[in-house]
């Protein structure tokens, strides 16, 4: 704007799709420049150390990654009780929802914090991390643990620029920690040879940098977004955390029922070798590679699905749901044919190692299954985030993780004997379940008359 001032959008009319890219097309670029935090981190200690360096940082990235999924329940409720606030014209009580917000999340990552720093060997564990990658397994995991207050807050700051339609702002702050990142992790890894610890280290900084840039930026952002952000704000409202909870614990146990399922079938694949576990790990990092798009339609759809549930417009739901399928459906015919066709000049991106680049033509095929399930549940989780209601995501969550992931998993990895290759095709197909769930909730009309905020 001409003035400088950021104001709160408004996305209850309109034509749909600009809104809608103009939402997703900075989360997408937001969401792709985070992955470079992990993503640096395999390539940098993939070619300096080798399948182990890339298996230790595989097997405790996904051990970090679990613990961020509370923070994006809270996050999520956020989002949806300050859309709806804009949407009902209730804008007086964003400032409090803010409050409460941040000061719930800052006390779970806290909390995060410590019990990674004193329990993550038991973990690593448990997960049967190869034992040539334990140790820098250890250590990465333990330095990654000091983050955790950072990554809670950052998310719960992007989660509040969305909700206000400000989804660009981040962009810069990831931009700039993304690149202090990369500096660091080249510094830490290649020149002064500190391994796991430089790499997780590195990513801790730039996590550190990117919360206190959003901090600031909401601070000086303040009066335009007609925010009163004292101290009284930060005391938790007994209304508003008791809203956020609802929606957040639920929506929490959707994310960490479908992590802890990842976990699980991770735990057994690991166990067929350092080569089979440094192909789990980095197409890990593929799939959120492709997460990106998904995630940002749905992110941004849920955006003006919350305003349009406040402001009482359901068939403007609809609308944002249909363009959201459109879209993730091309993208998968994309994503399907090069993850079919290049399969080693893709896995080249995080290792030379000829073990792992033979693998990468069993792994694909399962990559590509999994892509288009994850295309066909995005117009469903655009519905489901965007009104917060947490039976329905408690109930995705349980369907997809505990019961068809791990279920199929078993089922062909273990009861069928196809081994590694079970459990990849397993965690492919479990997405249907979900599918399936979400069509009967959407179809049976009942969302259409859900209350995020109920007095």
């Amino acid at each position: 704007m001409s003035d400088g001032k950021v104001k709160v959008r408004d996305f209850t009319s309109g034509s749909i799709l600009p809104q809608l890219i103009s939402l997703a097309w900075p989360m997408m670029v937001t969401m792709a420049l985070q992955l470079v935090y992990n993503i640096v981190d395999m390539a940098v200690v993939g070619h300096a150390m080798g399948k182990t360096g890339l298996s230790a940082i595989s097997v405790g990235g996904e051990l970090t990654q679990f613990f961020i999924v509370f923070s994006a329940g809270m996050a999520m409720a956020g989002q949806v009780i300050i859309a709806t606030f804009i949407g009902k014209g209730e804008r007086h009580r964003i400032s409090d929802a803010i409050g409460t917000l941040m000061t719930t999340v800052i006390a779970m990552g806290l909390i995060v914090n410590l019990l990674l720093a004193f329990c993550g060997p038991v973990f690593l564990k448990w997960m049967n991390c190869p034992d040539d990658a334990y140790e820098q397994a250890v250590t990465y995991v333990f330095t990654c643990s000091f983050g955790y207050v950072f990554i809670y807050g950052y998310d719960a700051l992007a989660a509040i620029f969305r909700a206000t339609g400000n989804s660009r702002s981040t962009l810069i702050f990831i931009a700039l920690s993304s690149v202090l990142n990369l500096i660091l992790d080249i510094v830490f890894v290649n020149v002064l040879h500190m391994q796991a610890f430089g790499a997780a280290l590195a990513t801790v900084i730039g996590q550190i940098s990117a919360f206190a840039a959003s901090a600031y930026y909401l601070y000086i952002k303040r009066k335009d977004l007609e925010l009163t952000l004292g101290r009284r704000s930060f005391i938790p409202q007994k209304d508003l955390l008791g809203s956020m909870l609802k929606i957040g614990i639920p929506t929490g146990m959707q994310f960490c029922a479908v992590a802890f399922s990842m976990l699980m079938t991770s735990s057994w694949i690991n166990a067929y070798g350092t080569a089979v576990s440094a192909v789990n790990g980095a197409g890990g990092k593929l799939r959120k590679i492709i997460q990106i798009m998904t995630k940002s339609m749905y992110g941004g759809g849920a955006v003006i699905v919350s305003q349009s549930m406040g402001a009482g417009n359901t068939e403007r739901v609809k609308k944002v749901m249909g363009m959201v399928f459109r879209i993730c459906m091309i993208y998968w015919v994309i994503v399907g044919a090069a993850s079919l066709l290049l399969p080693e000049q893709i896995f080249s991106i995080f290792t030379k190692d000829p073990e792992v680049l033979a693998l990468s033509h069993e792994y694909m095929p399962s990559f590509a299954l999994w892509t288009c399930t994850l295309s066909l549940l995005a117009p469903l989780m655009t519905l489901a985030n965007g009104i917060g209601n947490p039976r329905f995501n408690v109930a995705l969550g349980l369907l997809d993780g505990v019961v068809a992931r791990i279920g199929l998993s078993i089922l062909l990895g273990s009861v069928l004997g196809y081994g590694y290759l079970g459990y990849w095709y397993g965690n492919a197909m479990a997405t249907f379940a979900s599918i399936a769930l979400g069509l009967i909730y959407y179809l049976s009309g009942k969302w259409k008359t859900y209350k995020a905020i109920k007095k």
